[in-house]
Order: structure tokens, then sequence, then C-alpha cells
């Protein structure tokens, strides 16, 4: 019977312990914009190139989850699109992501674009060509 219960807490104790090294790190994207969004998420390389890693399109005010189990530098390229206009394109900031045996990134990021915003050339957007956006290797 103790041998038993032994054999039964170790298996559960090593299953805790490969499960909690192995969480992903969580990135939630909110899209706080009068329509939809499409994102994609970018992993910069060693090498100063990055590569698409998730495409997604995020309903007006909705929000998204990505599990990332790759840790390193990533950014996101947004695109959004108004009637009679060009889709607008930009390229945000990097973030670190980190996911390893002692803990992982939980981050959050809220994306608001609107009429005003890219007819008025808001600074804090860093604005990119729609062909920049399609690219999915840089």
């Amino acid at each position: 019977m103790t041998k038993k219960l032994t054999t039964t807490m170790l298996i559960f104790l090593t299953t805790a312990a490969l499960l909690a090294a192995l969480h992903p790190a969580e990135l939630t994207v909110h899209n706080n914009g009068q329509r939809p969004l499409v994102i994609k998420l970018m992993k910069s390389g060693d090498d100063g190139k990055a590569a698409k890693t998730h495409m997604e399109e995020i309903k007006s005010k909705g929000k998204t989850t990505v599990m990332i189990t790759d840790p390193g530098n990533y950014y996101l390229k947004t695109m959004t699109e108004f009637p009679g206009m060009e889709p607008f394109c930009t390229k945000g900031d990097p973030f670190k992501v980190y996911a390893g045996n002692d803990g992982y990134s939980i981050l959050t990021i809220t994306i608001t674009v609107t009429e005003d915003s890219i007819s008025s050339g808001d600074p804090a957007k860093q604005p990119i060509s729609k062909s920049e956006f399609d690219r999915d290797v840089e």
C-alpha cells in the first residue's frame, strides 16, 4: 500500500513539474477599434530577420489570446480597413516573450484604430505599406 501511494505521488509530482515547465507564454490582443483588425505576430531571429508565427482577424471590440512556446523577441503587424480608404497597416514596437521552466510571460496589448486617428496622421502609429504588411518574412 505504501509503495503504491509513493509511486502515485511521484508520478503526480513529475507530471505537475513537466506541465509547469511546458506552460506557454500568453499574448492577449484587444481590438478596441471600430473595424475588424488583422494581426500578424512576427518573431525576430538572431540574424536580424523576422518571420510570421501567427495570423488572425479580431472582430471590432474583440480579443484573442495567442499561446507562444518559443521565447524570443516579437512584434505585431496590424491591418484594418475603412470604407473608401486604403488599408491602414502598422508595425508595433518589439517586445520580449519568455517561456521557461521557471515562469512565462503574460502580455496584453490593446490596439485602437479609428478613422480620426488615420486622417490626423496620429504619430503614435507606425504606418507601413500594405505590401510590407503582406510580407511573412523580413
